[in-house]
């Protein structure tokens, strides 16, 4: 199958369930939130945050190592399986140990703790998932239906089982029980597949291993703290109801940037088996096509038309989530400039590079963070996402500048103008009364009209990824 050809499969295999599945995710967030109150969605939001760092603990960049490993070449699969999953299920327990005498130490309600423990129970579901196996074989439609299921699974048990605010702790039981059940089904799947899992400790291979994950492991720390340091101080320093309010409107960035993850996943492969300039030139210009696409039409869409969305999604009492989704909105920019760095240094084993970059932008944030928030709340902790994003993307152009001698900039500075050229006009006719769904669909319709005029994208360059 032709490299063009392979991405467009890849792609495909991803869309339809990832983007069903992000809908699903999406709403059952808009139906919780709405139900447990801005108090409510603040408390569930504290405790993902803080469960995430020993999630860090648990998968310590084995996935991603394993992956690119696999995705070199399939015969590894096996070992690599083996290995990771036996040590990740003793990080599991350590973790969960850990997590569960750290919370005597918080001061907080009883109710914060009985959902973070249950919520721990995450980090054993973590250790048995193998989607990252299912990816570098590029199998990508049962990290789809993984996707898909899993959300699904959650809808349904909320709906049935969450009904006012006093449901909280349900709601985390239902959301630990799904996964846990994806879990297993993508083990057994597995098993089908690719046989039986062996324990197997073996420290020298682990040090090979761990060559690569350490910088990969730092990297994802301080990429949990740019998604989670706002929520865990502003579930310390100022109310739940406002952490919830904050926890909304990340819920728009979180839906608006989930493309990037379809796109990554389809490029990965081929991305880590690019060895030439003039290989990796190729697939970076596609790469870098669809990014810029995505988050150009995606980010500037939800910051035109934040206020409506939130009083749709979210009801009247989340109407301060407006302003933070507008700024988070710019945030979604660079999230994407900052995947099309990530993702192609990664998979050319220059994890350190990334690294760099990030601890850099993590360290910002929690500096922004604690100086913004005690005055300025949820407000200022958008506007330090904003900044640490910005310092990432100087960073990171500078090493991929040094590597690909290309920067690939001109057609994401041109989708992003036409971008907002589009909704601004779409944004005009709203305020004359038109509705929202017709004003986005013009605006759309505009971007793909100045995209084909100024050829960002031509015919022969979408026939492209079909015919070669």
């Amino acid at each position: 199958m032709k490299q063009s050809q392979k991405i467009l499969k890849n792609i495909f295999s991803l869309t339809v369930a990832e983007t069903s599945s992000k809908v699903i995710v999406f709403i059952y967030n808009a139906y919780l939130a709405r139900v447990i109150m801005p108090d409510g969605f603040g408390i569930i939001g504290f405790a993902t945050a803080y469960l995430s760092y020993f999630l860090l603990f648990v998968n310590l960049g084995f996935n991603t190592i394993g992956t690119r490993e696999i995705a070199i070449s399939h015969l590894n699969t096996n070992k690599y399986v083996n290995s990771i999953i036996s040590i990740k299920a003793i990080f599991a327990f350590i973790a969960y140990t850990v997590l569960f005498f750290s919370t005597f130490a918080l001061d907080k309600p009883l109710i914060v703790k009985y959902i973070i423990w249950i919520s721990g129970i995450n980090l054993f579901s973590n250790a048995i998932l193998l989607d990252w196996v299912f990816h570098g074989n590029e199998r990508m439609e049962f990290l789809g239906l993984r996707q898909f299921l899993t959300s699904s699974l959650n809808l349904v048990g909320l709906i049935l089982l969450v009904h006012s605010k006093n449901d909280i702790i349900m709601a985390m039981v239902v959301t630990v029980v799904s996964t846990a059940l994806n879990s297993l089904w993508m083990l057994l799947l597995y098993f089908k597949l690719y046989g039986k899992i062996k324990f197997d400790f073996n420290i020298s291979f682990y040090k090979e291993i761990l060559k690569s994950s350490i910088p990969l492991a730092f990297s994802n720390f301080f990429i949990v703290i740019l998604n989670t340091i706002a929520i865990v101080i502003l579930g310390f320093l100022r109310s739940d109801q406002e952490t919830g309010l904050y926890n909304a409107a990340f819920k728009f960035l979180s839906l608006a940037i989930f493309p990037t993850i379809i796109v990554q996943n389809a490029f990965f492969p081929l991305i880590s088996r690019s060895n030439t300039l003039d290989e990796r030139q190729k697939v970076m210009k596609k790469y870098f096509l669809l990014i810029f696409l995505i988050g150009a039409v995606i980010s500037v869409g939800f910051f035109t038309y934040s206020d409506y969305l939130v009083m749709i999604v979210f009801g009247k009492d989340y109407i301060s989530t407006s302003y933070l989704t507008r700024v988070l909105m710019i945030t979604a920019v660079f999230v994407y400039l900052n995947t099309g760095r990530i993702v192609p240094l990664i998979g050319w084993k220059k994890e350190k590079l990334v690294m760099y970059s990030i601890i850099i932008g993590g360290v910002i944030n929690i500096v922004f963070n604690l100086v913004l928030i005690p005055t300025y709340g949820a407000i200022g902790a958008a506007w330090a996402s904003v900044v640490s994003e910005v310092a990432i993307a100087i960073c990171l152009s500078y090493y991929f500048m040094k590597i690909t001698k290309k920067l690939y900039l001109s057609d994401g500075v041109k989708m992003l103008l036409f971008s907002l050229v589009s909704y601004g006009i779409g944004f005009i006719l709203f305020k004359y009364g038109f509705h929202p769904l017709i004003t986005g669909f013009i605006s759309i319709l505009i971007f793909a009209f100045l995209n084909y005029v100024f050829k960002t994208i031509t015919i022969s360059e979408i026939k492209g990824y079909i015919s070669k």
